[in-house]
């Protein structure tokens, strides 16, 4: 395996650029070759199992977005074993704004990048709206590449039928700059949980059914050999779990002392495990120490595995994909939803008839 790891912060984007197309020869995409470009830990574990699944007999390379905290460490012997390449990318952008897309869409160049996304035959992404994605699925569709999308997070929604109403001034922005705030449903396939879901959608003919992946034998045994050696003592004993997100730690939609307010409302004294989102800014002092009969699970630990093992009979979150997915996975779990936005609202409420034990509430929707 070739690895390497450009420096966190480059002085520019040109120089970046010069860096990685000095690295190794792009491996060559006439013997079959799929790139995966996965951006964070939990899309990791899905390129492992897709690697073995769905891509078994392909030469593998594994494009890491080094951004936002994101921390492979934990799967670190997996990637070895299940990618030819590993290459770690930094991007001049720390947070994800209008500006920062419109940055990296028109100003920044990766000619290494550009180079491995021609080179191979097909393309895996996990969504299609960031920038880097969509360079990549242009960069591919020119050179006649295959592109397939593997999509868990209720997010797509926005993706694949958006819906949503928008003033004239927002859409004429939009056109004006549609590489950068447009999405090009240029792929070839795309597989999502719930394809009922979307039913209606334009781009549903283009749509395929994403098998609940830990249930796949490779996911099986991923959950076995990523736990092999981590002490669950301390998080066992748990009926309801808390999947938490970065609301006032990271994304700043509300102050710490609002979102203290939610949690005790939420949760109150329940006997709670709370699994951090990967982007939330946690310390000694965070919003978790308001609930007296909470428990932490750090950081690094791959949650969807740890639920894999501890099996809890509830779920509470705000918004979180990870209680999606886990009520794919054990459809007999009680899951409460607590959207803080109307748009999210709208999201979920397009999945909970899909769910018998599903419940969206809309206490917290703010506007």
């Amino acid at each position: 395996m070739r690895s390497f790891r450009p420096p966190a912060a480059p002085d520019n984007a040109n120089s970046e650029a010069d860096r990685l197309s000095k690295t190794d020869q792009v491996p060559s995409g006439s013997t079959g070759h799929v790139l995966f470009f996965i951006n964070g830990p939990a899309r990791l574990l899905m390129a492992t199992i897709l690697r073995d699944e769905f891509f078994p007999n392909q030469r593998a390379t594994a494009v890491l977005l080094d951004q936002f905290n994101y921390s492979y460490d934990a799967q670190s012997s997996d990637v070895a074993s299940a990618f030819d390449d590993v290459i770690y990318l930094t991007v001049p952008v720390k947070r994800n704004t209008v500006m920062s897309d419109l940055y990296l869409t028109y100003l920044w160049r990766n000619r290494y990048l550009r180079q491995l996304a021609r080179s191979a035959d097909t393309l895996v992404l996990f969504d299609i709206r960031s920038p880097i994605q969509k360079k990549l699925a242009r960069y591919s569709k020119a050179a006649g590449n295959a592109v397939d999308i593997f999509a868990e997070s209720i997010a797509v929604t926005r993706t694949l039928d958006p819906r949503q109403s928008e003033s004239v001034p927002r859409r004429v922005f939009r056109q004006c700059f549609k590489a950068a705030l447009k999405t090009p449903h240029i792929y070839d396939r795309f597989f999502v949980h719930i394809p009922g879901v979307f039913e209606g959608s334009e781009h549903s003919d283009k749509l395929l059914k994403l098998p609940p992946l830990l249930q796949l034998p490779t996911g099986r045994d991923c959950v076995e050999r990523l736990l092999d050696g981590i002490d669950l003592g301390p998080y066992t004993g748990f009926d309801t779990v808390f999947f938490g997100q970065p609301l006032s730690n990271g994304d700043g939609l509300i102050s710490r002392k609002e979102e203290e307010k939610l949690l005790l409302e939420m949760i109150g004294d329940q006997h709670v495990l709370v699994m951090p989102h990967p982007n939330e800014v946690l310390g000694n002092d965070n919003k978790y120490n308001v609930l007296p009969n909470a428990k932490l699970l750090p950081l690094g630990h791959p949650n969807i595995l740890v639920l894999e093992k501890i099996r809890p009979q509830k779920t509470i979150t705000y918004s979180s994909t990870l209680a999606i997915e886990y009520a794919i996975l054990h459809p007999e779990t009680r899951s409460d939803f607590y959207p803080v936005t109307e748009r999210m609202l709208k999201m979920l409420g397009r999945y909970e008839p899909h769910f018998s034990k599903m419940n969206v509430h809309r206490t917290f929707v703010q506007g």
